[in-house]
Protein backbone atom coordinates (compact mmCIF):
# COMPACT_ATOMS: atom_id res chain seq x y z
CA UNK A 1 0.00 0.00 0.00
CA UNK A 2 1.72 3.62 -1.17
CA UNK A 3 1.24 6.23 0.70
CA UNK A 4 2.74 9.81 -0.41
CA UNK A 5 2.02 12.89 1.05
CA UNK A 6 3.66 15.16 3.49
CA UNK A 7 3.97 14.42 7.18
CA UNK A 8 0.51 13.97 8.82
CA UNK A 9 -1.76 11.87 11.46
CA UNK A 10 -3.40 10.24 8.12
CA UNK A 11 0.60 8.59 7.50
CA UNK A 12 -0.51 6.52 10.96
CA UNK A 13 -3.67 5.34 9.57
CA UNK A 14 -2.19 4.17 6.69
CA UNK A 15 0.89 2.61 8.72
CA UNK A 16 -1.33 0.72 11.05
CA UNK A 17 -4.40 -0.01 8.91
CA UNK A 18 -1.69 -2.08 6.49
CA UNK A 19 -0.88 -3.71 9.54
CA UNK A 20 -4.37 -4.90 10.17
CA UNK A 21 -4.82 -5.64 6.79
CA UNK A 22 -1.57 -7.49 6.71
CA UNK A 23 -0.23 -5.18 4.01
CA UNK A 24 2.76 -3.23 3.61
CA UNK A 25 2.85 0.44 4.04
CA UNK A 26 5.31 2.11 1.65
CA UNK A 27 5.96 5.46 2.39
CA UNK A 28 7.06 7.63 -0.51
CA UNK A 29 9.06 10.53 -0.73
CA UNK A 30 6.82 13.54 -2.03
CA UNK A 31 9.71 15.42 -3.65
CA UNK A 32 10.79 12.55 -5.87
CA UNK A 33 9.88 13.48 -9.63
CA UNK A 34 7.24 11.56 -11.33
CA UNK A 35 8.78 9.22 -12.72
CA UNK A 36 10.88 8.32 -9.14
CA UNK A 37 7.37 8.21 -7.55
CA UNK A 38 6.16 5.91 -10.74
CA UNK A 39 8.79 3.46 -10.13
CA UNK A 40 8.92 3.03 -6.23
CA UNK A 41 5.11 2.20 -6.36
CA UNK A 42 5.26 0.05 -8.89
CA UNK A 43 8.93 -2.19 -7.93
CA UNK A 44 7.16 -2.12 -3.80
CA UNK A 45 6.48 -5.73 -3.65
CA UNK A 46 6.38 -7.43 -0.17
CA UNK A 47 7.55 -10.94 -0.20
CA UNK A 48 8.62 -13.18 2.67
CA UNK A 49 8.95 -12.83 5.95
CA UNK A 50 6.48 -10.48 7.97
CA UNK A 51 7.16 -7.29 6.76
CA UNK A 52 5.69 -4.17 9.00
CA UNK A 53 7.08 -1.68 6.77
CA UNK A 54 9.09 -0.66 3.71
CA UNK A 55 11.05 2.45 2.94
CA UNK A 56 13.34 3.37 -0.07
CA UNK A 57 16.82 4.24 0.05
CA UNK A 58 17.64 7.56 -1.96
CA UNK A 59 19.09 5.65 -4.42
CA UNK A 60 22.79 6.71 -4.32
CA UNK A 61 24.01 3.47 -6.29
CA UNK A 62 21.49 4.11 -9.03
CA UNK A 63 17.63 3.85 -8.60
CA UNK A 64 15.83 3.40 -5.53
CA UNK A 65 16.20 0.19 -3.57
CA UNK A 66 12.94 -1.01 -0.86
CA UNK A 67 14.19 -1.47 2.57
CA UNK A 68 11.48 -4.00 4.21
CA UNK A 69 11.44 -3.43 7.84
CA UNK A 70 10.08 -6.85 9.80
CA UNK A 71 7.83 -6.83 12.86
CA UNK A 72 10.82 -8.51 15.06
CA UNK A 73 13.02 -4.93 13.63
CA UNK A 74 10.37 -3.36 15.47
CA UNK A 75 9.73 -5.16 18.20
CA UNK A 76 13.77 -5.74 18.92
CA UNK A 77 14.11 -1.93 19.10
CA UNK A 78 11.10 -0.21 20.28
CA UNK A 79 11.12 -1.72 24.37
CA UNK A 80 14.72 0.15 24.15
CA UNK A 81 13.24 3.47 23.15
CA UNK A 82 12.69 4.49 26.56
CA UNK A 83 15.74 3.85 28.13
CA UNK A 84 17.61 4.85 24.90
CA UNK A 85 15.47 8.15 23.66
CA UNK A 86 14.00 8.87 27.05
CA UNK A 87 10.64 8.63 25.99
CA UNK A 88 7.74 8.09 28.64
CA UNK A 89 3.87 8.32 28.33
CA UNK A 90 4.32 11.53 29.71
CA UNK A 91 7.13 12.67 27.09
CA UNK A 92 6.10 15.00 24.07
CA UNK A 93 6.96 13.80 20.88
CA UNK A 94 7.52 15.40 18.31
CA UNK A 95 8.52 13.79 15.12
CA UNK A 96 10.29 16.57 13.03
CA UNK A 97 11.89 14.65 10.18
CA UNK A 98 9.97 13.37 7.04
CA UNK A 99 7.67 9.82 7.88
CA UNK A 100 9.08 8.52 4.74
CA UNK A 101 12.48 8.23 6.29
CA UNK A 102 13.13 5.95 9.23
CA UNK A 103 14.05 9.23 11.23
CA UNK A 104 10.88 10.53 11.60
CA UNK A 105 8.53 7.30 11.28
CA UNK A 106 10.81 5.13 13.65
CA UNK A 107 10.85 8.00 16.49
CA UNK A 108 6.88 8.53 15.83
CA UNK A 109 6.16 5.07 16.30
CA UNK A 110 8.70 4.75 19.18
CA UNK A 111 6.96 7.45 20.72
CA UNK A 112 3.22 5.81 20.61
CA UNK A 113 4.49 2.69 21.73
CA UNK A 114 6.00 4.47 24.70
CA UNK A 115 2.40 5.83 24.62
CA UNK A 116 3.44 9.43 24.09
CA UNK A 117 0.45 11.49 23.66
CA UNK A 118 -0.49 12.59 20.03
Amino acid sequence: MAFLDKNGIEHFDVFFGSSLLNAVAVDVNWRLAPPEVAFIVNDAEAVGGDVAFQLYSSGTTGRPKGVMLSNDNFFSLLPMAKEIWELSGDAVNLAAMPLFHIGGGGWATAGMYEGCPA
